[in-house]
């Protein structure tokens, strides 16, 4: 006779079924987003599949067959007449790519991710992983597409300058911004967009990302923006700006204390470094209850710790690794006078925090 099954046996079927349940549901929205089948979709309201295929000139089998799986996992809403709908928040997070809400970038290619766990494999072995331009050299558009790229296009000048005090009247007076891992410029491109009379630059080792930043700065015919590589140009030894950004990359750094110091150097009397960085908690055991720590966690594993270990002195912090009281011994050792969480910015799984000398 098979054993009864336990609670905890039926807890792990649990895991793995919705492990591999999300990740069907992953693919499914990387097709959407390849076929088209999301823009087919877009403001034109609950739709049958007919409709759907009509509108991206696909199969009406696949497409309906597409629109369940969508329904089933909650991305579509289904309405018991038998049609589908791309509501608004779908919209924002599945189709507009200008939203801040957008996430379907993360699936441009999930075989990225997987050749991220991948190369993770020899760290394991060594103790020392990749940096993060070399282990996501395969994925630059996804990153260059990423949520956090996302965000600072649409909300970093609407939603977050404003919440640091005198920083919008000095960008404004033309002073001076620099973003310290800017990826593909989307913060750098913001505010040079937004205050015309400042000046802008975006720091990058990852060269791929410079160039796409490049190409966007020369799209949009800015001028006052420029981005620079500082293993060949280095930052500046002086306070040169009245804003430092750094997003979602202390933790990705070896040693993030170094990073700390050369920061403090470069703000003017007045300015401040604003920081973003993951909400993340000092005891495991409160962590590791958040809704999207196990993600996170992976994603440390494949990418943040890489990086983080990618020298041998580095702390090999990862992802999880700066929460509040870590951030704040870290900035006040490297300087600062003041240190402050950002009260009127909220986001699921990021923290924001300004430091003044």
């Amino acid at each position: 006779m098979t054993a009864p099954a336990t609670d905890r046996a039926m807890a792990l079927q649990g895991v793995s079924l919705g492990a591999v349940s999300g990740f069907i549901t992953g693919l499914c929205i990387t097709l959407g987003t390849q076929l088209g089948l999301y823009e087919a979709m877009a403001q034109r309201g609950p739709m049958t599949a007919a409709d759907v295929a009509a509108a991206s000139g696909l199969s009406e089998r696949f497409v309906l067959e597409w629109l369940r799986q969508q329904a089933s996992a909650g991305v579509l809403v289904y309405s018991e007449d038998g049609r589908f709908e791309l509501d608004e928040p779908a919209r924002g997070m599945f189709h507009d790519s200008n939203s801040s809400t957008f996430v379907a970038g993360i699936w441009d290619d999930p075989r990225r991710t997987v050749e991220l766990f991948e190369s993770a494999k020899d760290a394991f072995r060594t103790g020392i992983g990749k940096s993060f331009a070399e282990a996501s050299a395969s994925r630059t558009e996804q990153v260059a597409r990423g949520p956090l790229q996302t965000w600072a296009r649409n909300a970093l000048v609407q939603q977050a300058l404003p919440q640091l005090p005198g920083v919008v009247e000095k960008l404004r007076d033309g002073g001076a911004a620099c973003d310290i891992g800017s990826g593909a410029g989307g913060a750098p491109l913001a505010i040079a967009a937004a205050f015309p009379r400042s000046r802008v630059v975006g720091y990058d080792t990852w060269d791929a990302m410079l160039e796409l930043a490049e190409a966007s700065r020369a799209e949009a015919g800015l001028t006052n923006v420029s981005f620079v590589n500082p293993e060949r140009t280095p930052l500046p030894e002086t306070p040169e700006f009245d804003l430092v950004i750094t997003a979602d990359m202390l933790h990705d750094l070896p040693r993030p204390d170094v990073m700390a110091a050369s920061v403090r150097k470069l703000i003017k009397p007045g300015g401040c470094w604003f920081i973003i960085d993951a909400d993340s908690h000092t005891d495991f055991n409160e962590d590791r209850r958040q809704p999207q720590a196990a993600m996170l966690y992976g994603y440390s594993l494949a990418l943040c710790l890489q990086s983080s270990t990618s020298t041998p002195d580095g702390w090999g912090l990862g992802l999880r690794g700066l929460p509040e009281p870590a951030m704040r011994e870290m900035v006040m050792n490297a300087g600062f006078s003041e240190f402050d969480r950002v009260q009127g910015i909220s986001h699921p799984m990021n923290a924001y925090y300004v430091a003044r000398p």
